[in-house]
């Protein structure tokens, strides 16, 4: 075979390689609902691990401690094309307290009935996604009034223990509560799930009910990378 048709095969085949996503990143910030003036910013990363499970990783990034139950990281929702179940929910809890440093805990599981109580733990529900809210799927440690029908506002999910927060408490409105610092991961097994499956739009919620919901919709700059060639997959990100 002539030596330029075979380069030209072996370029061909290395172009039709299919990108990956190396990472889906989504974030939102703005001022706290309360109108104290607080930054709040939120990010959450998905990532398919070595075993092929989602993860899922919610923090709380804001410059500002927070300070009040609408600063707080509480629900997230998002839409996936494959069935999902949570396997794990792990993050810090600490102590919150106002008249000094807030303590570890020692509680790092976050599922319902694990180290807190159950109705202060993460749950996980499925349900039809609306015009409204395009979403197949919530996790949160408190419920929302807007999903009442689809099950997602059940007595269990009555507080903002177990929210994710930042900084070191300083206010009686979140004083002597169990918060988790920083980041919480949870883990989902599916059905050879990828990014991919991933909807077009999330939403955080904040706060009790919640006090606010903020949707983000699908990252819109994108790095793009060939599989194989030493360059990183799909790196999607977007910041509101």
């Amino acid at each position: 075979m002539n030596i330029k048709c075979l380069r030209l095969i072996l370029v061909v085949c290395v172009s039709m390689v299919p990108p990956t996503r190396a990472g889906l990143i989504y974030t939102w910030s703005g001022e706290s609902s309360t109108g104290n003036g607080n930054d709040v910013s939120v990010r959450a990363e998905f990532d398919i691990t070595e075993d092929g499970d989602l993860q899922l990783t919610l923090s709380n990034i804001s410059s500002d401690d927070s300070a009040d139950p609408a600063d707080l990281l509480s629900s997230f929702y998002f839409h996936s094309s494959t069935s999902l179940t949570l396997e794990s929910a792990s993050g810090n809890v600490f102590l919150t307290d106002k008249d000094g440093p807030d303590g570890p805990s020692g509680i790092t599981d976050l599922s319902s009935g694990g180290g807190l109580a159950y109705n202060d733990g993460w749950l996980f529900q499925s349900f039809t996604p609306s015009e409204s809210m395009p979403f197949s799927f919530g996790i949160g440690t408190v419920g929302n009034n807007g999903l009442q029908d689809e099950g997602f506002n059940f007595p269990a999910m009555d507080g903002i223990e177990s929210s994710i927060y930042t900084g070191d408490v300083y206010t009686q409105n979140l004083d002597g509560y169990y918060l988790v610092q920083g980041s919480a991961t949870f883990l989902f097994s599916g059905n050879d799930i990828t990014l991919y499956d991933i909807g077009d739009t999330v939403a955080f919620g904040f706060g009790t009910a919640p006090d606010s919901l903020h949707f983000v919709p699908l990252p819109a700059t994108i790095v793009l990378g060939l599989l194989g060639l030493g360059v990183g997959g799909w790196k999607l990100r977007k910041s509101i």
